[in-house]
């Protein structure tokens, strides 16, 4: 007897059906990946940027100790000297200026702290380290860190 079988099993169809279900579970989760890799790729940038502009700012300023007796922290404006960034917070960040630099979702942190000659912290010190921290969300996204002396204050890198 000879039959010829035409078609195909339910059986056949269930696996056929189950390996493109697996197959299109794994291209989702990949998509899925790739969108969150840009997305903190995205966040480095902009948090590199945001923290090397502040960064630069702080530099640029004429003196490492302050010759006032009080700032206000809140006015950036007013900073004359290195030190008084330190402990400095601007959620959302603005320019000198005070224009929108990024979303409402990013923020700026500053610390200045004496150090020796290696960056490492020392009370006294001659030289002060500046971290600028860019955070969205309170996540930190980037840092810049820099150590400057009182011959290079003033000076833009």
């Amino acid at each position: 007897m000879n039959h010829h079988r035409r078609g195909m099993s339910l059986i056949e169809a269930l696996i056929s059906l189950l390996i493109v279900g697996i197959m299109a579970a794994g291209g989702l989760a990949a998509a899925g990946h790739a969108a969150k890799v840009k997305t903190i790729g995205a966040d480095r940038i902009i948090g590199d940027r945001l923290a090397t502009m502040l960064l630069d700012e702080v530099i640029a300023k004429q003196s490492m100790r302050s010759t006032i007796i009080a700032v206000d922290a809140a006015d950036r404006a007013s900073f004359v000297c290195v030190a008084d960034y330190d402990g400095y917070r601007q959620c959302p960040p603005r320019d000198s200026a005070g224009e929108l630099v990024e979303g409402e979702s990013w923020e700026w942190r500053v610390t200045v702290d004496d150090c020796d000659s290696s960056g490492r912290v020392e009370s006294g010190g001659l030289l002060r380290k500046v971290t600028v921290h860019a955070l969205r969300d309170g996540a930190i996204k980037a840092s810049m860190t820099t150590v400057i002396g009182e011959a290079f204050a003033g000076v833009s890198p």
